[in-house]
């Protein structure tokens, strides 16, 4: 009895280890199918990874030209601002020195050519101060001063009648050189009467 015992004790043994063996490769088979798609995963990360790495040094690349565009502007519009400020000066100083002659001192002016204070992305023109030294035809002492007409101060030049060309000999006279025709006039010019007949 104890045999047969030992014996079917053996055989569930046996039985239990081949059951817990199948499972085992089953799951190791589980395992390398998993393997396989992890590793295709792991690649696909990687393309990934890489598309974006060279999405990132083009954005780079990008940001660097846009920044390098963004300093020029700058650049230019700094210098614009100086030139039209300079400009604006000019223009000031010449209408301070011409004010007797009707042209008004708000005409130009640093504020209205001033860029840094009105410099907006809007296009509304409600962001300008309402003032009159934007007018343009502001009058001044009640009218436009207009200079006098220039009269009488030019005259047209006189023409060179004189000749400076020495002539060659002194007893040739180029302009009264007569020579005598051998042929008579048909008619007598000696009896001409010396004053007018007036008939009635």
């Amino acid at each position: 009895d104890t045999l047969t015992e030992n014996f079917r004790k053996s055989q569930f043994d046996v039985i239990s280890y081949q059951t817990g063996l199948e499972s085992v490769e089953a799951r190791v088979l589980v395992y390398k199918q998993n393997e396989s798609v992890l590793e295709e995963n792991i690649k696909l990360l990687n393309i990934e990874v890489q598309l974006r790495d060279t999405a990132l040094t083009t954005l780079r690349q990008k940001l660097d030209t846009t920044e390098k565009e963004r300093d020029d502007l700058n650049k230019k519009l700094e210098k614009f601002q100086t030139s039209s400020k300079r400009l604006t000066d000019l223009l000031a100083s010449q209408t301070s020195e011409k004010a007797g002659l009707g042209y008004n001192s708000q005409v130009f002016t640093k504020a209205m050519f001033d860029c840094d204070n009105y410099y907006t992305s809007e296009s509304d023109c409600d962001r300008w101060p309402s003032s009159n030294q934007y007018d343009r035809f502001v009058l001044s002492c009640g009218y436009h001063a207009v200079p006098p007409p220039v009269t009488g101060t030019f005259m047209p030049p006189k023409p060179d009648l004189v000749f400076h060309t020495p002539p060659s000999d002194e007893n040739e006279h180029l302009a009264f050189n007569v020579q005598i025709s051998p042929t008579k006039p048909e008619q007598d010019l000696s009896s001409r009467p010396s004053e007018p007949i007036i008939e009635d």
